[in-house]
């Protein structure tokens, strides 16, 4: 009898940890030189949203609010990795000139004469960047995200060795 309850506890703590944590692998350039593509980063999905804070790497979903996903065992397809840089009450300037050129003339509108654009975080949400500015589709595209689109934290970058140790 032992033994099974011994069991059961092992599965159950190995499903817990499945759940609570995911690996990420990094794709393009947006977080160069922190994250390179094909690094691989452990997320912490559990962390409280009233925990965020400015410069934390998230995984995050910018699209629509993620509330009904039940279980989130399989992480989505169009998630991104970035930064926190400013936080819900808080206000951020960009600079036109800081966009990749592609979205330049897109977003050029909603600037003012000098490249810049101000940008009040409303409380609950987060305004995220790619490290590499110039290489990345972040918030200054999309605008302020709410809190509940991040999936989880970052927590430590995973080294890379292969069977061998090599």
């Amino acid at each position: 009898m032992a033994l099974w309850i011994t069991l059961l506890c092992c599965v159950s703590a190995l499903l817990l940890v499945r759940r609570a944590f995911a690996v990420v692998t990094i794709e393009g350039e947006s977080m160069a030189p922190t994250l390179v593509h094909g690094e691989r980063i452990l997320i912490y999905r559990w962390w409280p949203h009233q925990r965020l804070r400015k410069g934390q790497v998230v995984l995050l979903q910018p699209g629509y609010p993620l509330s009904f996903l039940p279980s989130l065992q399989r992480l989505p397809a169009d998630a991104y990795v970035k930064r926190i840089v400013g936080m819900g009450g808080e206000n951020i300037v960009t600079s036109l000139h800081e966009l990749h050129k592609a979205h330049q003339a897109e977003q050029k509108e909603y600037y003012d004469e000098q490249g810049n654009r101000r940008w009040s975080i409303p409380e609950g949400y987060v305004f995220v960047c790619g490290d590499n500015l110039s290489g990345s589709i972040d918030s200054r595209i999309w605008g302020p995200l709410p809190q509940r689109n991040v999936l989880g934290v970052a927590i430590m970058k995973l080294q890379r060795q292969d069977f061998f140790g090599h």
